[in-house]
């Protein structure tokens, strides 16, 4: 199984429907989530999440 690697100190981290969710530990400023595919590895998308974002919920 690939091994799905995220840039910078991880902080929060998930895996919801087969994705990864991973995101930085940031705490002056808006945080980076980046979204991998959990079979492959492949980087899905990244996004701009709060401070200090730890946790990811299916909604």
């Amino acid at each position: 199984m690939p091994l799905a690697t995220a840039t910078g100190n991880v902080y929060g981290f998930d895996v919801i429907d087969g994705k990864i969710f991973a995101a930085e530990a940031n705490f002056t400023t808006d945080g980076k989530v980046n979204v991998y595919d959990a079979l492959s590895g492949t980087l899905l998308k990244t996004f701009t999440a709060g401070v200090g974002t730890n946790g990811f919920y299916k909604n």
